[in-house]
């Protein structure tokens, strides 16, 4: 007894967990059933959104033809220059011939702002009105040429004396203050004038003042060899180049020695030492140094044939 009766509790508990599996298993058909719905109008959904957007797009692109085929007529035909002021000119040119030979030519639009008044390109028209001006104006070109020959000797007169060359001379300057000067062209000489100039080049002057001193610059300018015209005397004079200062007036005579070269110098070939005496009779020793080897040569060579001839 005790046997049939656990084989009966062993069956109702089988049977229970069977109808468990069974509740599970039919839930779980029931959630796919309802999930495979659910994505069947999703789908069925989408199919026609996109069925309406294709027929919406099909309607615009049979749409748009038709629109643009009516509107196709309604642009204007574009032709170049043929509304532009460019193309105005044409026009103009060609009305400017006829109205050349019925009448007299218009007169061009005084130029203003850029196509405003005036179109480019009409001036095609007033080219050829232009010759007939010229001969309508040889006359009147004759007649101002024949009243200027007519001029008086008089009159040509006072135009020289306004041009003389004292009245060009003359010129006005008004100062910071506002003051008007007066300023006048003076001639100024410079001593020179009755000389020859026989040998110029660019120098740089030094002149030993003390041995413990040295040698110290004096100025940078033009050298030159002059011989008087009158008494055949020759000087080495040297001024400076901006503001022609006279830094060295030495004439030539005896006694006077020349030597070539620098010791102690890079550039010893292109210095020349002069000795001589100044006003006060006191010795005084220059250098000059000039740009190049040949020019020093030169001038050595002008100051050394003045000594040999004395």
């Amino acid at each position: 007894m005790a046997d049939t009766t656990e084989n009966k509790k062993d069956a109702q508990a089988e049977k229970k967990v069977q109808t468990e599996q069974n509740v599970q298993v039919e839930k779980e058909v029931r959630t796919e059933k309802a999930q495979s719905e659910t994505h069947k109008r999703e789908r069925s959904d989408d199919e026609a959104s996109d069925s309406e957007k294709a027929d919406a797009t099909k309607k615009a692109k049979v749409d748009t033809p038709e629109k643009k085929i009516e509107e196709a007529p309604a642009k204007p035909k574009f032709v170049f220059g043929a509304t532009t002021s460019f193309g105005s000119g044409f026009k103009v040119a060609a009305q400017s011939k006829d109205s050349t030979e019925a009448s007299e030519p218009a007169k061009p639009a005084a130029f203003g702002s850029f196509g405003s008044g005036f179109s480019f390109g009409s001036g095609f028209g007033v080219l050829k009105a232009e010759p007939a001006k010229e001969k309508d104006a040889e006359p009147a070109s004759s007649s101002a040429s024949a009243s200027a020959s007519a001029t008086t000797p008089a009159d040509k007169k006072d135009d020289t004396k306004d041009s003389s060359p004292d009245a060009a001379k003359d010129t006005e300057v008004v100062t910071e203050s506002g003051e008007k000067v007066q300023m006048h062209k003076q001639d100024v000489k410079s001593g020179e004038e009755l000389e020859n100039t026989v040998f110029q080049a660019n120098a740089k002057l030094y002149q030993l003042v003390d041995i413990k001193a040295g040698w110290k610059e004096r100025g940078v300018g033009v050298v030159k060899v002059n011989t008087d015209k009158e008494t055949d005397r020759t000087r080495i004079i040297m001024r400076t180049r901006t503001v022609l200062k006279v830094i060295l007036n030495m004439p030539i005579v005896k006694g006077i020695t020349l030597h070539k070269g620098f010791p102690g110098s890079l550039q010893s070939e292109k210095f020349i030492r002069i000795i001589g005496v100044d006003e006060n009779n006191k010795p005084v020793t220059y250098a000059l140094k000039t740009g190049k080897e040949d020019t020093s040569d030169d001038l050595y060579k002008h100051i050394n044939d003045v000594l040999t001839k004395l």
